[in-house]
């Protein structure tokens, strides 16, 4: 806890519960925990952050070296000033209109307000409850794990404590809090009183859940869930107004939004989850049940039939029109290939799976791309998977069972084994311009697929691999060193494209300005050619000479004249050429079964 970062959101329209309206964010540099603070005026920054720095310390009994900050007045003033010199700190300022200069503190409130928003979205919750949709994102941000801390969560970095997710639920779902039997007015009174969950305390073990019968916080374990309903309060709605300095012109939201979300700001009440800083959003609100629950009340999951309210939210719904049950069907669309290997090898195609997966192997061999090493202890190792898919044609026939060994670049290290990886792809309108340039001018068109593409680009940086299965070698003494990018490398599209820009360039072509996958060639008979990773479009009078080229480069399919291309189905006629995807309609309208529906023009015909 060597650097902290401080910034102030706000003012939050309209007011929280308790009349907070704009919030203190707290970052420590070494471990991304975050806190916060809510305030009713920007000028109390300094007095909460007095009691976060004092409880920081005490939990790490170690003292902040480095405070940054912008330069609002509240924290350019004198308070901070004699702060910084008493406790031996350095307080360092950002210069102005530069939010990126205390990127982590700017950061943490995108991330925190764009949970909040995500919380606050399905439920029907008043708006005046943004403080504990904060709290809650809060809460999740610090449980969740961080790419740049090793996959390792802020608050294990911060606590050595591991996340314990067992007790999550929805926010803002139905909620019935169980009343003990002392707590019960008369023999026959109701065992349970309906909620709305609106948060966690005690690391996650209680829940904060705002009772319906009085609007009161309770904070209790004795309460079962159902997560399907979202119930409202009514007459408590108004619009939620965040204003953010800086933020939003370095990070702008998705359109997907709504207006009321993406004004939207939120974090909670309770800065600390572990026990650190107190509650301020429920000092005179909440009603602590400390009673324990038994074991199988507080894991007890939601039961569809224990609530007969109608379900309210459609989590897919984005602020637009809602989603029809067949729209939402297609998000679970699946081809018949296998997904692992075992199922591939096991499988009524294994034969055909068996010979795609030596042919892959024996194709890494040819192309040298790896070499078989000793392990060691120090290497850094990336997992390897492989990946089955049936190559079909327009009119959706297999045509070849296609195996790829692919390395699980989630395991690379950035600036250990990857550096850049941006790599351009075709665009469609670059596509439909030259195939109608080629109409115009009655040129030919063909495609040629690059096989294995990704094989035949040099790494510049060293990747190990694990053995992969079904190459007969012992993987706890041996791994893989790769001399070639193979698919899955986080690195390997972008090695790709500067291997086959480099050949074009040696043989004469020059990229076009205006889409870096686009390539031509000057002379009597002009050449063009569309490059999309590893199919290409050959656009020219006499193409016989390049595609001979090419083929002696690299190992190529020629199909002839494209007629299919990027999921296009490309078809060449006397008055022209058109494009199509009836066969892609068609394999969907087989998948759900709808061939024999009710046809319906579009646009409607006239009259």
């Amino acid at each position: 806890m060597d650097t902290v970062h401080i910034n102030v959101v706000g003012p939050i329209t309209p007011e929280s519960v308790s009349g907070f309206r704009f919030l203190l964010t707290i970052v420590d540099q070494a471990t991304s925990f975050k806190i916060i603070k809510f305030l009713k005026r920007k000028f109390d920054s300094f007095d909460q952050f007095v009691i976060a720095k004092t409880h920081m310390e005490k939990w790490h009994n170690c003292k902040i070296r480095k405070l940054v900050s912008n330069r609002g007045g509240e924290f350019l003033n004198q308070k901070f000033e004699v702060l910084a010199n008493e406790c031996d700190f350095v307080h360092i300022f950002a210069p102005p209109e530069t939010p990126e200069h205390n990127g982590f503190a700017e950061r943490a409130n995108c991330t925190i307000l764009e949970k909040a928003r995500c919380l606050m979205s399905p439920t029907n919750l008043p708006n005046q409850y943004w403080a504990e949709a904060i709290n809650t994102a809060l809460f999740l941000s610090n449980l969740s794990p961080t790419p740049s801390r090793d996959g390792k969560s802020p608050q294990f970095l911060w606590s050595s404590i591991s996340p314990n997710l067992t007790g999550l639920r929805m926010f803002g779902c139905q909620s019935v809090i169980h009343n003990l039997k002392r707590q019960r007015d008369w023999k026959l009174a109701s065992p349970g009183q309906e909620g709305i969950l609106l948060g966690f305390e005690n690391k996650g073990s209680a829940y904060r859940i705002l009772r319906l019968d009085d609007l009161k916080v309770v904070v209790t374990r004795n309460a079962v869930f159902n997560e399907r309903i979202f119930p409202s309060i009514p007459g408590k709605t108004t619009s939620v107004h965040w204003k953010i300095d800086g933020i939003y012109e370095l990070l702008p939201l998705a359109d997907t939004y709504s207006d009321r979300q993406r004004e939207g700001d939120s974090i909670s009440d309770s800065e600390d989850n572990l026990d650190i800083l107190n509650h301020q959003e429920s000092n005179d609100e909440s009603v602590i049940n400390s009673e324990r629950t038994n074991k199988d009340q507080a894991n007890e999951s939601p039961n569809k039939s224990s609530f007969n309210s109608p379900i309210k939210c459609d989590l897919l719904n984005n602020g637009r029109n809602p989603c029809s049950s067949e729209a939402k069907a297609f998000l679970t669309a699946t081809d018949d290939a296998p997904k692992t290997y075992h199922k591939a090898i096991q499988g009524k195609n294994k034969v055909e799976w068996e010979s795609a997966i030596q042919k892959e192997i024996l194709t890494m061999k040819k192309l040298e791309v790896w070499d078989v090493i000793e392990l060691r202890s120090d290497y850094k190792l990336v997992g390897t998977t492989w990946v089955f898919k049936i190559k079909k044609d327009h009119l959706n026939r297999a045509l070849e069972h296609k195996a790829r060994l692919c390395a699980q670049g989630f395991t690379q290290t950035p600036g250990i084994d990857f550096d850049k990886t941006y790599a351009p792809t075709g665009r469609l309108n670059s596509l439909r311009a030259l195939i109608a340039h080629a109409s115009f001018s009655g040129l030919d068109f063909h495609q040629i697929d690059v096989k294995s593409a990704f094989l035949n680009a040099r790494l510049m940086e060293t990747v190990y691999l694990t053995i992969p299965q079904g190459l007969d070698i012992d993987r706890r003494k041996f791994c893989l060193k790769l001399n070639k990018a193979i698919y899955g490398l986080k690195q390997a599209p972008l090695a790709w494209y500067t291997c086959l820009k480099d050949w074009l360039q040696s043989v004469g072509f020059s990229v076009c300005k205006l889409d870096p996958c686009v390539f031509y060639q000057k002379g009597m008979e002009p050449l063009w050619s569309y490059v999309h990773v590893d199919d290409m479009g050959i656009f020219g009078k006499n193409i016989q000479p390049f595609k001979d080229q090419i083929h002696e480069e690299f190992s190529t399919k020629d199909t002839g004249p494209a007629d299919l291309l990027l999921g296009v189905k490309i078809q060449h006629l006397e008055e022209g050429i058109t494009l199509d995807q009836q066969h892609f309609v068609d394999s969907l309208l087989d998948l759900y079964r709808m061939k024999d529906c009710k046809a319906v023009s579009t646009p409607l015909v006239p009259n």
